[in-house]
């Protein structure tokens, strides 16, 4: 499981131009996803599972890249992969962008196209659980680190991410309006519910 720390060093997605220039606090875009695994950390200290071994990745350099060349984007997660070592896990989930109030989870393009398995394994377990805001929709493909993980490994990997943030009409992705206050401890409790749910299942 895997999320990355760092945030965009300026809101150049900003409305306000004046704003551009501005650091990006990133509650939801960085800090949500830590903030679910290392909550999870705490739980497997106390429960570790029995038959499995779980990972728990926090990636830097995810976050800076270069509109339009997907290259430069997950660095981190780049120079993670030269120096992991077989036998790699089975698969891969990519927390990001998690925490919007108005929660809502479509499947991210290449998540389905390289790890269709494992997509359906989240999604029915979501919903089995409740959280209908998994959306058995296909949305967009998304460079993220869950992406370069998989091209550089060849792991099946996943993005659990609401790229809609917080609605399809207005965005705080890369602005200064990623802040706590858009973030919901609900929406950071229904990830992590699933993704706890997962290991233990995964453990029997």
């Amino acid at each position: 499981f895997l999320a990355h720390w760092d945030t965009r060093e300026f809101a150049d997605k900003d409305e306000n131009i004046d704003f551009r220039k501005r650091p990006v606090l990133g509650a939801n875009d960085g800090a949500s996803g830590v903030s679910v695994l290392m909550t999870l950390a705490e739980m497997l200290s106390d429960n570790p599972p029995i038959n499995i071994g779980v990972d728990l990745l926090f990636l830097d350099a995810e976050d800076m890249g270069t509109y339009g060349d997907p290259d430069s984007w997950g660095l981190g997660t780049k120079s993670f992969s030269k120096h992991l070592k077989k036998p790699y896990p089975r698969y891969a989930v990519c927390l990001d962008m998690i925490a919007d109030k108005d929660q809502e989870f479509l499947i991210e393009g290449f998540s389905y196209r390289y790890a269709p398995d494992i997509v359906r394994k989240v999604w029915n377990l979501a919903n089995d659980l409740g959280y209908n805001q998994f959306k058995y929709v296909l949305g967009q493909s998304i460079i993220d680190d869950h992406y370069v993980l998989f091209k550089n490994t060849g792991i099946p990997s996943i993005d659990i991410i609401d790229f809609q943030y917080p609605n399809s009409s207005k965005n705080y992705w890369h602005t200064i309006e990623d802040t706590p206050d858009k973030c919901s401890a609900k929406s950071l409790e229904a990830v992590g519910t699933v993704i706890a749910t997962l290991i233990y299942n995964e453990d029997k």
